[in-house]
């Protein structure tokens, strides 16, 4: 948005509409940056403009959006309360409360043809509400697929899919798989990380469990694995500290019917 207003290169009188998911990522750079993209730190790094609330010699590019976009939007109407709040803003309450009149959030949602279980090509067997045969048998197929032992069948699996990230509770995610094991059940965590301490100590984790008959942890993104796992899951935890929308929610409670 600052790039339309102060380097135009065509679009006559459009509008911008800037939507974010997560304002705890928000991009903070060297106000210098500014030049490597042909705008004038020295016309943009002010408080009413994209210097960032906190540290005075940054800009701060979601404040850019927001400050220069036409309309905000996030993903979900209770998100965008709470975002205008100190703890909730992350350093940007006052900017959005400073341009309240055109930030609005508008609830998420899943692509319900994608993820549906009844046609999912991803999954071993299809079922529904009414045939739910198919979903002890794609648990059957996650088991063996993953090597878990299925000696079992009525042993409930905990599945986890999430990014390994502090938002996402990483320290009760931790907990949820030694006090799953201790319940007697099976424990399946997919998720990747791009916070190098956290991955390694899931990797730390998964190497404990590599060869457990409960246990497993593949930290990575796969789409056709996270099908699977929604599938074959008894129960599902999400222990995020804070949730824009919560998709994640929204994509179990499919596969639960």
């Amino acid at each position: 948005a600052p790039l339309y207003w102060y380097a135009p290169k065509g679009l006559n009188s459009a509008r911008i509409y800037f939507t974010c998911h997560n304002f705890e990522y928000q991009g903070t750079a060297s106000a210098s940056e500014l030049a490597s993209c042909g705008l004038d730190a020295q016309e943009l790094n002010r408080p009413d403009r994209m210097q960032d609330n906190t540290a005075h010699d940054s800009v701060n590019p979601v404040k850019g959006a927001i400050v220069f976009s036409n309309i905000v939007m996030t993903v979900s109407p209770t998100y965008a309360q709470e975002v205008r709040t100190a703890e909730g803003g992350k350093g940007l309450h006052s900017t959005l409360n400073s341009h309240t009149r055109k930030f609005m959030g508008i609830l998420n949602g899943i692509n319900t043809d994608a993820w549906n279980p009844r046609t999912d090509n991803f999954l071993k067997v299809q079922y529904s509400a009414n045939d739910k045969q198919g979903k002890a048998e794609n648990k059957a197929a996650m088991r063996r697929n993953l090597g878990l032992s299925s000696a079992d069948d009525q042993r409930p699996v905990v599945g986890c899919i999430t990014r390994l990230v502090p938002q996402k509770g990483v320290h009760l995610i931790k907990h949820a798989i030694y006090r799953t094991l201790e319940m007697g059940s099976q424990f399946v965590l997919l998720g990747s990380c791009p916070v190098p301490h956290i991955q390694r100590e899931f990797e730390g984790i998964a190497n404990q469990f590599q060869n457990h008959e409960h246990i497993r942890l593949i930290l990575k993104y796969d789409e056709s694995l996270s099908h699977a796992i929604y599938a074959a899951s008894d129960m599902f935890i999400f222990p995020s500290i804070f949730e824009p929308c919560g998709l994640t929610q929204c994509l179990y409670k499919r596969f639960t019917l």
